[in-house]
Formats: structure tokens, C-alpha cells, sequence
């Protein structure tokens, strides 16, 4: 197996992981851009709905199942890895990627993006 890269038009691709390495503090939980907020929640907090992609069960699957995968890949596999999405980014005229998702960063995607920093591709993003 390996990662599911995302496609995004505004900001390219990404490796998103869901919300299972989350430790929410009461900030987050506030604003937190992953959790959905349907319509009519949105008018009550004053804010926007979010019912896009990243609330989509079948994302979170995908989100769940790259946490997990980074969580158990070997030092080799995380190698592999970073040389598979060089490949992809080269194809595409890039060499970046966007770390993402919801939650803190976890052991595995600090290690993914060493890797990734190895083989000439730059990791850029934001978490917790």
C-alpha cells in the first residue's frame, strides 16, 4: 500500500490525515476547519458551513487509512515513499508538497517528510 495523494487546484497536492491524531484543546474545537458545520449551524456560531470534501466519509476513510499506513511504513517504505511522490511531483513540474489534514503532526508524517526533504522534495504545511 501507499499513501493517497490529494489533488487541490489552489494549493496542489497534499497528504492529508484525519482527525485520529487530534488532542483538542478548546480553540480547536472552535475552529477547527475539518469538522462539519452544517448551514444551519454556521448562521447560529456566525461562521461559514463547511460540508466539503474533507467532512466527506469516504475523505476521512482515505485521511484515516494514510495515518495509519504512516504510522506502521518502515524506514524503507517511508523511503520508497518519498522517491514515489518525487516521481508524481516531477510529472506535475513541482517539487512540493503539502503536509495537511486535521489534527497534530504525528511521528510517521515528521518521518515521511524527512524523507521527503532527502529526495529533493519540499514539504510545507500546517498543524497544530
Amino acid at each position: 500500500m501507499s499513501l493517497v495523494v490529494s489533488k487541490n487546484l489552489k494549493t496542489g497536492r497534499s497528504i492529508n490525515l484525519d482527525h485520529g491524531s487530534c488532542r483538542m484543546t478548546a480553540l480547536c474545537r472552535e475552529v477547527c476547519y475539518g469538522k462539519l458545520v452544517t448551514l444551519q449551524e454556521a448562521e447560529a456560531l456566525g461562521v461559514k458551513s463547511n460540508c466539503g470534501p474533507i467532512t466527506w466519509p469516504k475523505q476521512q476513510e482515505i485521511y484515516r487509512r494514510n495515518r495509519l499506513w504512516l504510522e506502521q511504513a518502515s524506514s524503507r517504505e517511508l523511503k520508497e515513499e518519498a522517491l514515489r511522490i518525487k516521481s508524481l511531483m516531477a510529472k506535475e513540474g513541482r517539487a512540493d508538497i503539502r503536509l495537511c489534514g486535521m489534527g497534530d503532526l504525528t511521528k510517521g508524517l515528521v518521518r515521511l517528510a524527512h524523507c521527503l526533504v532527502d529526495v529533493g522534495v519540499s514539504p510545507w504545511g500546517f498543524s497544530k
